[in-house]
């Protein structure tokens, strides 16, 4: 088109808080009474059912602190149907504005031309986090603050293992829908080729038709991260040597169908096949030592000269002696009742009521009286 966008739109929902409009809540109460273990199964079978996953790959196993549906009285399924009714009213409410920004781009006669990437940053969070009132009728009003708690979002990370936070599937696995209808033709087609946030903008580079720049205002800069997706549209293999992750010293590499994980620092490497096993339910770290001692030496990074060398961020740990965290009823938040936090390194985080002081790269909170999460 003579006059080019580019259009990012950033949704807080599904995110926490838990805040939607009533109409849109009202939507899906009573939706959630069958319990996670229902929905788990459900959502398995229509993955498999839709070829989104394989037959090959189990489901993984829910942990073990999560209930029995069936263990829970009246008010704490009527409660937890609620959570989980919220939260999908977010997604509802979030639909609608895309929607919006769909007949918008057709009311321009744009739409076939715009290239249209969808994506969540990670999988869904086990936090339990409760602020602000805690009284039912209130939950998914601007009055409170809360999360959906983890038995949900073991039910909204299906297939997978783990949570928002770690890097295993459960964590950092999320699918990218991409509409493009002038160029791709196999609507509702499914391609397996893996991809990362980084491969956005060579991505949009060469859809552009644009070289990156290697100077700006006179001085070099460094070239763009990652690999343009552009032939995995048209079901073209993406060439690359491997991946990397690394989010609160939680630890991966990926090279092809390997994936070598690890839950910290210091923590010992799991090694999975990807292809045969996405949800990682077999450790071949075993089996396989020699993949691990040629794979892990790109997860640390300075040894490998093939790898990029960076001092990891500073990981938060959570608050020492708190109390234990129930997923059932609301609760006050631990990380406001204590004192302080460890932080890895020595470094602390203390709070004076008011608000957080924070010292060597910490995460800051705004000064209303509780974090801002």
């Amino acid at each position: 088109p003579a006059s080019p966008f580019f259009l990012y739109v950033a949704y807080t929902a599904p995110h926490f808080p838990l805040h939607a409009e009533p109409a849109d809540i009202d939507k899906y109460r009573g939706s959630y009474l069958k319990g996670w273990e229902h929905l788990r199964t459900e959502r398995y079978g229509r993955l498999q059912e839709f070829g989104l996953i394989s037959d090959e790959w189990p489901l993984s196993q829910p942990d073990s602190d999560i209930p029995d549906w069936e263990s829970l009285d009246p008010g704490q399924k009527t409660e937890m149907d609620l959570r989980m009714a919220i939260y999908a009213a977010q997604i509802d409410s979030m639909d609608q504005g895309i929607g919006r920004i769909l007949a918008a781009l057709d009311q321009m006669g744009v739409e076939d031309d715009t290239l249209i990437l969808f994506l969540s940053d990670n999988g869904g969070t086990h936090e339990l986090i409760s602020r602000a009132v805690t009284e039912l009728e209130l939950l998914g009003t601007d009055r409170s603050y809360q999360t959906y708690r983890k038995p949900w979002a073991n039910a909204s990370n299906v297939p997978f293992r783990l949570y928002k936070h770690w890097v295993h599937e459960g964590g950092m696995a999320t699918p990218l829908i991409v509409h493009w209808p002038s160029r791709i033709r196999d609507r509702g087609g499914i391609r397996s080729q893996v991809g990362h946030v980084i491969d956005l903008m060579p991505t949009a580079l060469e859809v552009a038709g644009v070289n990156y720049p290697s100077l700006f205002r006179g001085h070099s800069i460094l070239p763009p991260e990652g690999t343009s997706l552009l032939p995995s549209f048209l079901d073209s293999p993406i060439s690359r040597e491997a991946l990397f992750w690394e989010h609160e010293s939680n630890r991966t590499v990926r090279v092809g169908e390997w994936k070598l994980v690890s839950k910290s620092l210091e923590g010992p490497w799991e090694l999975y096949n990807l292809s045969s096993d996405r949800t990682e339910s077999t450790d071949l770290s075993g089996t396989h030592p020699d993949r691990v001692d040629q794979m892990g030496p790109c997860g640390r990074g300075p040894d490998n000269s093939g790898a990029r060398s960076e001092q990891p961020p500073v990981g938060l740990q959570r608050a020492r002696d708190v109390a234990p965290e129930s997923w059932l009823s609301p609760q006050p938040d631990p990380l406001w009742d204590v004192e302080s936090f460890e932080v890895l390194g020595g470094e602390s985080i203390k709070q004076d009521g008011r608000s957080i002081r924070r010292t060597a790269g910490a995460k800051s909170t705004r000064a209303e009286g509780r974090p801002s999460g």
